[in-house]
């Protein structure tokens, strides 16, 4: 992993400093290589990540709107890259994400649908409250920038291009079971994992596909919308409603031999 976030940091320097958040002091935002606490996400007996197309500029604004970097990443302007220990820094501020005290504002306007969705499988962002602690990555770059994506895909796509080999080289480093994919299968997906065949689950514009990674394991892939309402909403009248889908292709996957952790025990 700390090949992987070396990396990231030096394909994060060498944007264009339009496409890239930064403070009135001229601070940069770190990059997000995942969201949430990755030592409970690998000691999950079925690992689950969600999976979006880079992060919102919203994560390095406070409440009021405001560029804060040390917002929703404590400390992360301290981060000093010539410090030989700066991986481990940058891993606790990456692991504390999700943690429930009052120095950690997570992004939940937007993660509570993917929260809705995990808990259905069995699961949740925030560690303790599961026997699967699930985290969240980026298929497109690790980058928070302060433009849309689809105006980063009119203009300056190139300079992203190394943003798919980080996905690809981070998720043969977690080894998912299962990713929550709530993203444009063509523009997206297709581009790591290239035309696949997708089962229609019937329910909440769900399907459900699946892939091999690298080391040859079988990972499922579970997609759906992501529009003005939230991820995996398209269809759905409630939260509660988008658990009770997630319950269903839970039962799906044990019908087909995936063993999920007893809740109670």
């Amino acid at each position: 992993m700390d090949k992987i976030i070396k990396d990231t940091f030096e394909f994060n320097s060498k944007l264009d400093s339009s496409l890239v958040i930064k403070d009135d002091n001229g601070n940069t935002a770190i990059p997000i290589l995942w969201f949430g606490d990755l030592e409970a996400y690998r000691k999950s007996p079925i690992k689950i990540l969600t999976v979006g197309i880079n992060p919102s500029d919203i994560e390095f604004k406070n409440n009021k709107g405001g560029i804060e970097l040390n917002f929703r990443f404590p400390d992360s302007t301290e981060i000093d890259l010539n410090n030989p220990d700066y991986q481990k820094k940058y891993t606790d501020i990456l692991n504390g994400y999700f943690k429930k005290d009052e120095g950690h504002h997570p992004y939940m306007r937007w993660f509570n649908k993917n929260e809705s969705a995990l808990n259905g499988l069995g699961a949740s962002y925030f560690s303790g409250s599961s026997k699967l602690t699930s985290i969240h990555i980026d298929l497109r770059a690790p980058i928070a920038t302060p433009i849309k994506w689809s105006d980063i895909e009119k203009y300056n796509i190139d300079e992203f291009n190394p943003g798919i080999g980080i996905f690809n080289r981070l998720v043969n480093e977690l080894q998912p079971d299962i990713m929550l994919m709530p993203i444009s299968i063509d523009q997206h997906i297709a581009k790591v994992f290239g035309k696949m065949d997708w089962e229609d689950l019937g329910y909440g514009y769900l399907k459900l596909s699946r892939v091999k990674l690298d080391s040859k394991k079988d990972c499922v892939l579970i997609n759906g919308s992501n529009d003005r309402v939230g991820p995996f909403m398209k269809g759905v009248e409630s939260l509660s409603l988008l658990t009770e889908n997630f319950k269903k292709i839970k039962k799906k996957l044990q019908n087909e031999g995936m063993n999920f952790p007893p809740l109670n025990d």
